[in-house]
């Protein structure tokens, strides 16, 4: 993971501190890892370039910072409320307990930075040909394992059942936009709704329509196709976990 920044304990620094920390809650560390990643312009980093969720606290918040931390919560709140509804219908509520919330957000968000650093953002469309596709594609799967090697099994699971949660979305924003490209093709789906990131998918999902996909990303795009989930069932394979349901609902409600 990086290394850490300074910490610049100002008066105006620590109110911002004290803010997010409110705002936020418990997934603080996942969120500050984020934003820190998308104020720096971090993409295609090595595991090293990424921050320590366990020294993030320790830094310093700039005002950018700040202000991406609120931009990001809106977003995580507004697939939180998706995903309660979805999954809490035979609940007492919809609304996700403390604890939910909080496993939910924690894995949203590492979910966020890996789209921002290896997805769409990334990568835009025609950026690279065929031959460097080639070198990419091994070069991000191999980066994305490595981060997902950091997660503790029960987190991975979680992380897995929130990206199937963010897919199957994004299949019902296919098939809202009619499940054609325009020339009676099917999309290529696969990963790519985590490929262009939960802050796009949410916004094609609220405007029922793929429209803002397509300026995203080629159709049969091979670095959208195995994003994330690919390497996810790698580590899970390697734990000896492979013949289990990938999504797992369970392990997030009813904490």
């Amino acid at each position: 993971m990086a290394k850490s920044r300074p910490q610049i304990d100002t008066p105006q620094l620590l109110l911002l501190r004290a803010v997010a920390d409110n705002q936020i809650g418990p997934a603080l560390p996942q969120a500050l890892a984020l934003a820190h990643c998308q104020s720096s312009k971090l993409i295609k980093m090595d595991l090293d370039d990424i921050p320590g969720e366990d020294t993030i606290l320790r830094q310093a918040i700039n005002h950018e910072e700040a202000y991406i931390l609120g931009e990001n919560a809106k977003v995580v709140l507004e697939w939180e409320r998706l995903f309660s509804v979805e999954e809490k219908l035979n609940h007492e509520t919809s609304q996700l307990t403390r604890i939910e919330s909080h496993k939910f957000q924690r894995a949203l968000y590492r979910l966020m930075i890996l789209s921002w650093s290896y997805g769409a953002n990334a990568y835009p469309p025609y950026s690279i040909d065929d031959v460097a596709r080639g070198t990419e594609l091994p070069r991000s799967l191999k980066r994305q394992k490595r981060y997902l090697q950091t997660l503790q099994t029960p987190e991975l699971r979680e992380l897995v059942t929130v990206a199937v949660f963010l897919c199957r979305i994004g299949e019902r924003v296919l098939e809202m936009a009619g499940g054609t490209n325009g020339t009676d093709d099917v999309y290529h789906w696969e990963s790519q709704p985590l490929f262009i990131g939960p802050a796009l998918l949410l916004r094609c999902y609220q405007q029922s329509g793929a429209g803002y996909m397509k300026s995203i990303w080629l159709d049969d795009d091979s670095l959208a196709d195995e994003f994330i989930m690919k390497p996810a069932q790698q580590v899970l394979a390697d734990r000896s976990l492979a013949r289990e349901a990938l999504y797992q609902p369970s392990l997030l409600v009813g904490s």
